[in-house]
């Protein structure tokens, strides 16, 4: 196979991975309203798992990356992916939220423990370090491409149910299971085991607990920690338009449905145009940063000020 067209192909399997694990875990920023019906859970619940998901994937980032280091990517990514499989499985057959909280922690283990190290290391080992920043950014885009058409049929095999909503939201998670696996099967045929490459970034990334006193030294990375936080911030609280869509506004939840696939996913295509603006119009990183959270914080504003009998489609196209 061509060198060019196994990269791509490569990167085509990564983004198909990344944006299939993630469809579980983050179920509830397109299928909110169907997720608390068919558990028979409240918002406060809703909102206990992922935060019971989030804590499992704060503790388990470094000594993923740690361990990442020393495994084969394409094993820990097929792993990973049939792991997570598995719990989609498991959680569509009982739809319960006791078992659903051990199901949350564990998908913190097959989400992020090896897989999202090894996702960079993946994308990292497939180009030159010229062509990163290009690699990266059609990942994203590739990413946010798969997470929409996941969604986009995972909502028509939510109509074949009808009025069942326990019955919709079951092929829901079952078609986000089957990503997965179709995402394995793309790793397996695509990402190769490059041994001697492996091998050089291991070396150059080998772990020493002296760099993280180091690092927690160095005021640049506090303020990184900060910006991100709010941008996580930022990007979770986005979830909520959708209930607030058709609980407060009265848009249908299929509707409210398709908005958020446009949000969270399809405007992932966008990523590449980021970076473009970002090297070549404001030569800054930073200069790009400051404009886009000052616009968010205007445009988050303005939701607090809208008039509750405020037009349906107007609120529609200004949560994208």
């Amino acid at each position: 196979m061509k060198t060019n067209l196994r990269k791509y192909l490569s990167l085509l399997a990564l983004a198909l991975s990344g944006g299939s694990i993630y469809f579980l875990p983050y179920i509830k920023y397109v299928f909110y309203d169907a997720q608390l019906s068919a558990m028979g859970i409240n918002n406060q619940q809703s909102g206990l798992l992922i935060t019971i998901y989030a804590v499992g994937c704060s503790i388990l980032y470094l000594p993923g990356g740690i361990l990442a280091d020393k495994l084969s990517p394409k094993k820990s990514l097929i792993y990973s992916l049939l792991a997570t499989a598995a719990l989609s499985v498991v959680y569509a057959f009982t739809l319960s939220f006791t078992i659903a909280i051990f199901i949350w922690l564990l998908l913190s283990v097959s989400t992020i423990f090896v897989f999202w190290s090894s996702l960079l290391k993946a994308i990292r080992m497939i180009g030159t370090e010229k062509e990163q920043g290009r690699l990266y950014g059609i990942y994203y885009a590739g990413n946010g491409l798969t997470g929409a058409i996941v969604n986009a049929v995972a909502m028509w095999a939510f109509g074949f149910a009808k009025n069942d909503t326990v019955k919709g939201f079951f092929y829901v998670v079952i078609v986000g299971a089957a990503a997965c696996v179709i995402s394995a099967l793309a790793v397996v045929l695509f990402i190769k085991d490059d041994k001697r490459m492996q091998t050089q970034l291991s070396v150059a990334d080998k772990f020493h607990l002296k760099d993280v006193g180091v690092l927690l030294k160095n005021p640049t990375v506090w303020l990184l920690s900060i910006v991100i936080l709010c941008a996580y911030g930022i990007f979770s609280s986005t979830s909520y338009f959708t209930p607030y869509l058709s609980d407060v506004m009265g848009v249908s939840a299929t509707e409210s449905g398709i908005l958020t696939i446009f949000r969270n996913y399809v405007f992932l295509g966008f990523a590449p145009l980021g970076g473009f603006l970002a090297d070549k119009i404001f030569k800054s990183t930073t200069k790009l940063f400051v404009i886009c959270f000052l616009l968010l914080a205007a445009l988050l504003g303005g939701v607090l000020l809208m008039p509750s009998t405020i037009d349906q489609i107007f609120i529609g196209i200004y949560s994208l």
